[in-house]
């Protein structure tokens, strides 16, 4: 394994340079359209932190409902894709590009 030492400060952009970070983000948001989209597949789940049914909608993006827990204010997806679908998409990354890039 190769070691680097680094003697100067170290910025995101060095690990993550903005246009790739720019491209990713596109792409990902385009998987999302066209792997995840279907909401007949996805399932209501209770807070993956505490276990708590009770959760208030925090906020929606890119189609997906983020749930604030009332019990231990973790924020999560509810619903979201099966396991099945989630499984799906993850062992075709061929057919997702962000995937791709990330898995190059």
């Amino acid at each position: 394994m190769k070691r680097v030492v680094v003697s100067t400060g170290l910025h995101v952009a060095d690990i993550k340079p903005p246009a790739l970070m720019s491209e990713f983000t596109r792409l990902s948001i385009e998987d999302t359209a066209n792997y995840l989209a279907d909401t007949a597949h996805h399932v209501p789940c209770t807070c993956p932190a505490c276990g708590h049914a009770h959760a208030a909608t925090a906020f929606a993006k890119q189609g997906f409902q983020y749930n604030e827990c009332d019990e231990c204010g973790s924020v999560y997806v509810s619903p979201r894709p099966s396991d099945e679908t989630s499984w799906r998409v993850e062992t075709a990354p061929r057919k997702c590009p962000a995937s791709s890039m990330m898995y190059r």
